[in-house]
């Protein structure tokens, strides 16, 4: 299984900061396996970060060490 970890108003809407699916070959797999389980996860924004570096949807690297969904932030 591979883990997720959600944070802010995405962690809000799945009802967890943690989720598990299984394994996919690709961020737009894995995007289309959460939201099959959270479907209110669609509809939001938010980047998808692999072993802390930012990745598109095209990439998946292969020695997953940490996977988080981020929704958009600010600073200031």
């Amino acid at each position: 299984m591979m883990r997720i970890h959600l944070f802010g108003v995405l962690a809000e809407l799945a009802g967890a900061a943690c989720i598990e699916i299984r394994p996919c070959r690709n961020i737009e797999g894995l995007k289309k396996e959460v939201f099959q389980h959270y479907p209110a996860l669609a509809n939001q924004d938010f980047s998808i970060a692999v072993n802390n570096i930012l990745v598109t949807e095209d990439s998946m690297p292969e020695d997953i060490l940490s996977l988080a969904f981020l929704p958009p932030f600010s600073g200031g």
